[in-house]
């Protein structure tokens, strides 16, 4: 177990360095008060990431009225905060998809339109019980990266990794206890390794680590912990894209869950169950990118 450990883990490696644009864009996130123009000019400089975020934001997904023809007007209508993660979503989905095959037990447009679904989701529950505009689309961006270390444990152990995720869903096994025996390592924790590597911002990097559990000490990351975690549990629950209702490895969520975050269960329930399938419907776009992004 422990050469497939380490195995794993140098496989994060050849996903390279950042590219010189994410680069540019985290550098200016970490900066105090870097201001849209910048963003938007270091975004431009690459014109292949620059012509897919357009795509995005004129697509049905986001229901502009009138056309966005530039990175700053993208910034302008929609905000910093949505842009800056599409492109750190897109760059990263690039990488990860490179060299993946799909499989009997694993398919990467199956695996995008789950994380979609997971972060359209965790979004909807963040905006009903009043998250701040920004923590939405950090919420959105957690729930779409969230899974991001199945790709890597794939691209390393296609036909074992395989194995473990049709054992977990035919014996309703936690995914997790399974890539433990297995590999050492959760793809939890890979995702971990990952925002480690690129120097993805802590709280990003602690929610995926941590995005099956809700005790983060840190209040910001425990929020998106809990809307990341509720709206995986969801998808499974209401048989979102393809998923089989009701059937999965998650256990019941603890009354306590919705307590933190003062909701009603039912009303939660009731809401995610007429607007999720709308919203998952208008992303299917989106998802065609994500999957079709490669090097």
């Amino acid at each position: 177990m422990r050469d497939k450990t380490e195995r794993i883990l140098k496989s994060v490696d050849t996903l390279g360095k950042m590219p010189p644009t994410l680069s540019k864009v985290m550098e200016l996130i970490n900066s105090v008060n870097p201001s849209p123009k910048e963003f938007a000019r270091a975004i431009s400089l690459d014109p292949i990431l620059t012509f897919e975020i357009l795509k995005l934001i004129n697509s049905s997904f986001y229901g502009l009225a009138n056309h966005v023809s530039s990175v700053q007007q993208a910034i302008v209508l929609l905000g910093l905060t949505t842009v800056k993660n599409l492109c750190l979503a897109l760059s990263l989905a690039k990488k990860l998809n490179d060299g993946v095959h799909t499989r009997r037990h694993f398919d990467l447009n199956d695996f995008w339109a789950h994380s979609m679904s997971v972060a359209i989701c965790a979004k909807l529950i963040a905006k009903k019980t009043g998250f701040e505009r920004n923590e939405c689309d950090e919420v959105f961006l957690a729930g779409l990266l969230h899974d991001i270390g199945k790709v890597v444990a794939f691209r390393t152990f296609p036909e074992d990794y395989g194995l473990v995720l049709d054992r977990s869903v035919k014996e309703n096994l936690p995914l997790e206890e399974l890539e433990q025996a297995t590999f050492g390592i959760t793809h939890a924790g890979l995702g971990e390794v990952i925002g480690e590597r690129w120097s993805f911002p802590d709280w990003f990097t602690a929610a995926v680590a941590g995005h099956h559990a809700t005790d983060s000490p840190d209040p910001k990351v425990r929020r998106i912990q809990v809307a990341v975690m509720l709206a995986n549990f969801y998808c499974k629950k209401l048989g979102i894209n393809g998923e089989k209702a009701g059937v999965g490895t998650y256990a019941p969520v603890a009354g306590e869950v919705f307590e933190y975050l003062k909701v009603n269960p039912a009303e939660l329930e009731q809401f995610l169950a007429e607007v999720l399938p709308v919203e998952v419907e208008h992303a299917a776009s989106f998802v065609g990118t994500l999957s079709a992004n490669r090097r």
